[in-house]
């Protein structure tokens, strides 16, 4: 059986020759969008012996991608190479790279899941259940003496050989860690993994910050589900301090000293707070071999070496002794010193480096969840250097805090730990959007917005650290502006916009210094907002009484909303709406009977009237054309009446004639024009006698072309033309 049970048949054509020229995939074990598994058979061992390849693939929404990814999936490969000479841990055949992007060759390994063994209901004795954790923390300690781990610890990723029954761990997904850190601090979508939604990861996992210790975790909760036949989504967590799986009640009611040994054990490996956890497998190791020198019993202990297939201690990193039957390294040799904290500590912040690497600003994203954080001015030079990690402690711990349930609110009795992962999960997120809508709030100067947000985050340390810190940049710059919307607010209470002033005094942050001054100005201002509503509420009043609704509701409208007159207001509003529909169909009414009476001027009049927001606006402007239309007629009739009238000579009709055409007309400018010119005629000392001797009229009145600029410029009396209708010489002077 190959390392990875999934597999898929979809048809890859960039696969149809050998990769590197030497592997011919004849299997894809596992194919995500950027990364795949596949099996394949080596072309150049005579025996053509199959492998498994790990393919990671370019990313090209990554900028320098391939640069940044070469560097540390180098590093992360020459561990694998030096960890995979112990004789549980798939070898390191091959490492290399194309255009498509970069391959972990392994050690095929024969066998069977270790899911396989597990049925639900049907726990493993306690014996066995101790030389599993012998069996499976070996390989783990190796991993996490070279300042490595597995990252995707779950019974699928381990493996019972067939030739020798011994555990073997697969699938390490440091690599993978790499390139999902990545494209997390890129903001790419990085899915849950399995191991995650089945319960098998720690919080600091899925915030995204593994170390060591989040392996422990994952062991402990394997060998738990062993030993009580239960899932680890289906414990419950302790009501009062909600950080213990209360897994211990599905164990039976009467336990050997062995079992209590171990119970205290697994219960020290799967602690919700990664500082009271074991920091690696090594001293989860050392302490499991505490617990078997304490248990006496010869029985026991009988049992314990029967089912033990000579145990290797832990071996320094330098002793190698390869084996002969199975032809891959075996390491058979004493255990080294237990490591320090202070690893542990190494190994956090090189993750952290690690995304520090692609930008200063990032996302470190793992579980589904996503976290914001700095790490400004980190890079390689720091990550190459000398013992950094003593320096480091404080770091640490301000991380680790986040991860600490004890400060999560209360959950109530009977939730499982999934229900507890799924509520820290739904906390984390809240508390990321509501960060993020505070630093929007900022972004927008809305200093105020972002300084309450920034507060109202829930109560998990690191969100807690952050928000404070965006608070008091947020006071810091509310502090600048506060001076100019006190100023502003003052210019406005002063034109009586009560309502204005008070929006801005809102502006004002409590904590700046004119903070208290502002909140004193807003009870005045409010005192006065109410005065003045009932002031505009009695304005309105007197409106309606001359039957002026519309002035009468613009007055309603600037009434506020925190005002006791508002509701009265409102209810005004609806009817005086009413009475003014009443009023303007009354008035389209009397329109019609003036324009009946062909008192079109009039009848225009009594539209103007009506306010617009009724339903007649339609009617009325329709109404308005057709009498500004016919009124416009009409003045044309008027205007060649007073032509006729001076061709007839009767220059004071005609200027009676052009006094009826109405302002607003087409013809009124011309009207008033002619209107001056025969006055003026009229006024001249010859004009009755040439009026008596022929009829005169002025020239404007005789032709019939129209005046382009009427009105721009009346004519001097003396200046006037006067032309013959009829003769053909000129006037005798």
């Amino acid at each position: 059986m190959s390392n990875l049970v999934p597999h898929t048949d979809v048809d890859y054509p960039e696969l149809s020759t050998p990769l590197d020229g030497r592997y011919q995939v004849i299997e894809i074990l596992m194919a995500k969008l950027w990364a795949r598994t596949y099996l394949a058979q080596d072309l150049r061992r005579p025996s053509q012996s199959e492998c498994i390849i790990h393919h990671l693939k370019v990313i090209p929404m990554i900028p320098d991608y391939a640069e940044i990814a070469r560097e540390l999936l180098t590093r992360e490969a020459a561990i694998l190479e030096q960890v995979g000479m112990h004789s549980q841990i798939p070898q390191l055949l091959a490492y290399f790279e194309d255009t498509n992007g970069f391959y972990i060759v392994q050690e095929l390994i024969q066998g069977r899941s270790l899911s396989t063994e597990l049925q639900p209901q049907m726990p493993w004795q306690v014996e066995d259940v101790v030389c599993f954790l012998q069996d499976a923390l070996e390989p783990l300690a190796m991993l996490h003496r070279y300042g490595s781990m597995h990252g995707n610890l779950k019974p699928q990723n381990i493996l019972r050989r067939e030739q020798d029954g011994r555990l073997v761990l697969i699938d390490i997904h440091s690599l993978l860690h790499i390139q999902l850190t990545l494209m997390a601090a890129h903001g790419l979508a990085v899915p849950p993994l399995e191991a995650a939604q089945r319960g098998y990861q720690p919080l600091e996992q899925l915030q995204g910050l593994p170390c060591p210790a989040s392996d422990v975790y994952a062991i402990g909760m394997i060998a738990i589900q062993l030993l009580t036949g239960v899932q680890p989504t289906e414990f419950r967590v302790n009501p009062q301090t909600t950080v213990e799986i209360l897994w211990k009640e599905h164990l039976p009611p009467s336990i050997s000293r062995l079992q209590q040994g171990l119970v205290a054990l697994l219960d020290n490996m799967v602690q919700w707070d990664v500082s009271q956890r074991f920091a690696n497998a090594e001293q989860a190791l050392m302490a499991l071999q505490d617990l078997k020198q304490m248990c006496l019993s010869m029985e026991q202990q009988f049992a314990l070496e029967k089912t033990r297939v000579s145990p290797a201690a832990l071996p320094p990193i330098s002793t190698v002794e390869r084996s002969e039957t199975s032809g891959f390294t075996t390491m058979v040799v004493e255990p080294g010193p237990m490591p320090n904290s202070s690893k542990q500590v190494s190994f956090f912040l090189k993750t952290l480096l690690i995304h520090a690497i692609t930008s200063p600003s990032l996302r470190v994203s793992a579980g589904g969840i996503a976290i914001a954080t700095t790490c400004a001015a980190i890079g390689w030079g720091l990550l190459n250097s000398v013992d950094w990690s003593d320096k480091s402690t404080k770091l640490w711990e301000r991380f680790t805090r986040a991860t600490d349930p004890s400060n999560h609110p209360k959950h109530q009795s009977g939730k499982t730990v999934k229900a507890v992962h799924q509520q820290w999960q739904k906390d984390w997120n809240q508390a990321s959007i509501t960060f993020q809508r505070a630093e929007t709030a900022f972004k927008q100067r809305q200093w105020a917005e972002a300084k309450q947000l920034s507060t109202n985050l829930p109560n998990i340390p690191y969100w807690q650290y952050r928000g404070n810190e965006l608070a008091a940049k947020a006071i810091s710059q509310a502090e600048t502006e506060a001076s100019k919307l006190i100023q502003s607010a003052y210019d406005s209470a002063y034109q009586r916009n009560f309502t204005e002033a008070l929006a801005q005094l809102n502006q004002i942050m409590p904590e700046t210094s004119v903070g208290k001054q502002a909140r004193a100005k807003i009870v005045e201002y409010r005192e006065k907002q109410v005065i003045k509503a009932w002031a505009d509420l009695q304005k309105a009043y007197d409106q309606a009484i001359v039957r002026n609704f519309s002035q009468a509701l613009i007055y309603l409208y600037q009434i506020p909303k925190e005002t006791p007159a508002y509701t009265i207001a409102q209810r005004k509003i609806v009817e005086y709406k009413e009475k003014e529909k009443i009023r303007a169909r009354i008035l389209l009414g009397e329109a019609k009977k003036r324009a009946e009476q062909s008192q079109l001027q009039a009848a225009i009049l009594s539209l103007q009237k009506i306010s617009p927001g009724t339903s007649v606006d339609a009617e009325v402007e329709v109404k308005v054309e057709v009498y500004t239309q016919q009124l416009n007629q009409q003045a044309e009739i008027w205007l060649s009446i007073a032509r006729q009238q001076v061709k007839d000579g009767f220059v004071t009709d005609a200027i009676a004639t052009l006094e009826n055409i109405p302002i607003g007309t087409a013809a009124y400018a011309q009207a008033r024009e002619q209107i001056a010119e025969l006055t003026a005629l009229s006024q001249m000392p010859e004009a009755p006698a040439m009026l008596e001797a022929e009829p005169m009229m002025p020239t404007e009145l005789a032709s019939d072309r129209p005046d382009l600029n009427p009105g721009h410029q009346l004519r001097e009396p003396h200046a006037v033309i006067l032309s013959r209708t009829t003769f053909d010489q000129p006037m005798n002077q």
